[in-house]
């Protein structure tokens, strides 16, 4: 059966080679500013896009879009030197049939920390190459070696998961910071007109808000298979990829991690030209268990039915996670959107536990009303964004509010929590948590600004202590020895529980972009990030100025 199911997937890729579709596979990629303003065009109420899958296809935007119109940027003269230093790649070739483009990627920024009363930095060198053949086959990837510097708390959290957060491994560099290598590549193919092939080394992003409490850039890259179908109001993604656990390994050499795999699929339907279902599923499984060497489990490959059939015949033994998102355009440029996922859910707990929340108002001294069962493990969001606001051009806002109850997205083996390289693979503050996000945003001609704010309320853990937060504890209810775990309550579990912690984060970014076509800017920044509860305060005063070509832009805003 096994050796069938194979077959027939490479038949059906090799006969689909006859048929191709005639459009650029490569991704749009730009930093943050111009990202929104691309937004705007395409989550109006006229446009039927699917935003809430990124990376975007240039052959997507396309149909709906015309690029050269949204980035039209003028120059200070009609000259070929500013042409080609301000609106072209600094390689690019192209004939009917092919296209090749390349730039060199630098990052040269530094700054000040007044809290912490150190000089910081962030710089990179790499480059960055685009490529599509016939317009149907296209290859993208970029190399970029960097040495940064941080404040005490992005450390802190660097020495922790042994990585920079969303970055590659963190080496201790001599001259202070880090070094780390990030890469990044993708091989795209259309075929059958609907369909896209796509194999890489990089992320993936589901949802319509800042945050995505499906599967977001909150992690490093990881390898990827991905097939896209786009027919009628309806885009399907299946993407299976492999993961890498760092836990109990001291190797910081890829292939010495322990693995673990994933199978995905979201949906994402537009109903009407207002109104967007989404339905998301994955299964996360270790790439050895008990019972020996289990590898990449082909029976997840089913590209059709849902994954917890199958998932519920192998035993259930693996981790999987179900959500539901929807998207509704209540004017010509503001939307409404939400997700809700769920990863364990017991519905008679759930129940029981708003029954006994009511009757504890009247009877606070009733020991016997249980509620807050640890298993009801689920994360929410809601949030509205608007473009062109006061009828003012580029001027957008986004309010979006994020909830994640306590041991949301771990699990008791942790090869199999919803983690990769130490790192959440959906929110980076893990969970246990409620988190506010304010973004106010203008851009004129070649100048963006951005104001942030964030206020995020959490629970930490002290030692021999599990909260909740951090999702690479094992969670279960009864010791184990076998992962010496910490024994969770049952009940009584609340958003916030542990050491409470207030942490606030707010932000003012300015950038003047001097070559759109690889995202050459200008860049002014200023941060301040207070981290408060009874044990300890940490505060980060940063302000950075500097030169940056990478996407996206960064905020350590958790």
């Amino acid at each position: 059966m096994r050796k069938k199911t194979i077959h027939s997937i490479l038949i059906f890729f090799a006969v689909s080679t006859l048929f191709s579709a005639h459009a650029q596979q490569l991704h749009h990629t730009v930093f943050t500013g111009a990202h929104e303003l691309l937004n705007a065009r395409l989550y109006s109420y006229k446009t039927r896009f699917h935003p809430d899958i990124q990376p975007y296809y240039q052959k997507d935007i396309d149909v709906v879009e015309n690029i050269d119109s949204v980035f039209n940027y003028n120059i200070p003269k009609d000259t070929k030197f500013y042409k080609k230093t301000l609106t072209k790649n600094v390689f690019y070739f192209q004939k009917p049939n092919v296209l090749i483009t390349a730039d060199p990627l630098i990052d040269a920024v530094g700054g000040y920390d007044f809290s912490g009363k150190k000089a910081i930095f962030e710089s990179g060198i790499g480059a960055r190459i685009q490529t599509d053949f016939f317009k149907k086959l296209s290859f993208g990837g970029t190399i970029m070696y960097n040495q940064s510097s941080f404040p005490e708390f992005i450390e802190e959290k660097t020495t922790s998961a042994r990585a920079v957060p969303g970055h590659n491994y963190a080496y201790k560099s001599a001259l202070g910071g880090y070094n780390y290598l990030d890469y990044d590549f993708y091989l795209s193919y259309g075929f059958l007109k609907y369909f896209t092939l796509e194999a890489g080394f990089g992320k993936n992003f589901w949802g319509d808000g800042y945050r995505s409490l499906f599967l977001s850039d909150a992690a490093y890259n990881y390898p990827y298979l991905k097939i896209t179908t786009n027919v009628w109001n309806i885009k399907l993604v299946n993407l299976y990829t492999n993961f890498k656990d760092m836990t109990g390994v001291s190797s910081s050499r890829w292939s010495n991690m322990t693995n673990k795999y994933g199978a995905f699929h979201y949906l994402s339907w537009d109903i009407s030209k207002r109104v967007n279902l989404g339905f998301f599923e994955s299964i996360i499984w270790q790439g050895k268990d008990s019972s020996g060497n289990r590898g990449f489990d082909i029976a997840y490959l089913n590209p059709v039915i849902f994954l917890r059939p199958v998932e519920f015949q192998r035993g259930s033994p693996d981790n999987s996670l179900l959500g539901v998102s929807l998207r509704v355009k209540v004017w010509k440029k503001t939307s409404l959107y939400g997700q809700l996922l769920i990863d364990d859910i017991i519905f008679g707990e759930v129940k029981n536990g708003i029954l006994n929340r009511l009757k504890h108002i009247i009877h606070p001294k009733d020991s016997s009303l249980t509620y807050g069962y640890w298993t009801n493990k689920q994360a929410w969001q809601i949030g509205v964004k608007s473009y062109d606001i006061f009828k003012v051009k580029n001027l957008s806002a986004q309010l979006e509010f994020n909830f994640a109850r306590p041991y949301t997205y771990a699990h008791r083996i942790v090869t199999q929590n919803y983690g990769h390289y130490n790192q959440p693979l959906a929110h980076p503050a893990g969970a246990n948590f409620f988190e506010t996000i304010l973004f106010l945003r203008y851009s004129y001609r070649r100048w963006f600004f951005e104001a942030h704010m964030n206020y995020t309320i959490t629970g930490l853990d002290t030692n021999h202590t599990d909260f909740g937060q951090d999702i690479y504890k094992p969670a279960w209810d009864t010791y184990d020895p076998a992962i010496d775990n910490v024994v969770l309550k049952p009940y009584f579990n609340k958003i916030g529980q542990g050491i409470k912690t207030h942490i606030g984060y707010y932000s003012i970014n300015f950038a003047y972009l001097l070559n759109p076509k690889n995202n050459l800017r200008l860049v002014l920044q200023y941060y301040y990030r207070s981290s408060e509860s009874e044990l300890r305060n940490n505060y980060a005063n940063v302000i950075l100025l500097g030169v940056r070509m990478s996407v996206p832009d960064r905020h350590y805003d958790y």
